[in-house]
């Protein structure tokens, strides 16, 4: 009766555990692939300088690994790319939220599975929910919104999947305007 009664408990902290999960890291954005801009206005956040970052690490393919810098910090899981790159995180700003990502060698641009880019926005007077992760397209010179993104709302960060580097930001949405 005491194992049944365990087994159940267990079950129901299991279940309680994934909504929980569920709702910290629920879609909020649309799927809203071709809307660009030209020069949008990124999310301001409280910042103890506006001097640049630059961090840099190695990620062995098979291992993955992590990249911090400022508010921002890169998850790259294990089999992502393939073989050995460095990645460079450049935060023009501390009081914005963008970054520029880079990857040595350029080949590795470009991912078998999404790496994440995590922006922390605590501290900020916006309304998250009209928060948007956007990348540069330097083909079209346009900052294009990135499908996909989430919030984490105990950590106060916006979550992003990616499958290329390039520059990134976070802006408010056209309903946040």
């Amino acid at each position: 009766m005491l194992s049944i009664f365990r087994s159940r408990l267990l079950r129901g902290a299991l279940l309680a555990v994934a909504a929980l999960l569920l709702i910290q890291a629920r879609p909020v954005f649309a799927d809203t692939n071709g809307d660009c801009a030209s020069n949008p206005e990124f999310v301001s956040v409280p910042a103890s300088s506006n001097e640049s970052i630059t961090r840099s690490v190695t990620i062995h393919g098979l291992l993955g690994g992590v990249l911090s810098a400022g508010r921002y910090t890169l998850i790259v899981p294990p089999g992502a790319i393939n073989g050995t790159a460095t990645i460079t995180m450049t935060i023009p700003d501390q009081s914005v939220l963008q970054c520029s990502l880079e990857i040595s060698p350029p080949s590795a641009n470009g991912f078998r599975l999404p790496v994440m880019l995590v922006a922390g926005y605590l501290g900020t007077a916006l309304n998250p929910h009209l928060f948007e992760t956007r990348w540069f397209n330097p083909a079209s010179g346009t900052w294009c919104t990135v499908t996909g993104s989430r919030l984490s709302w105990p950590d106060f960060q916006i979550i992003t999947p990616l499958w290329h580097f390039s520059k990134y930001g976070v802006t408010p949405t056209k309903a946040g305007w």
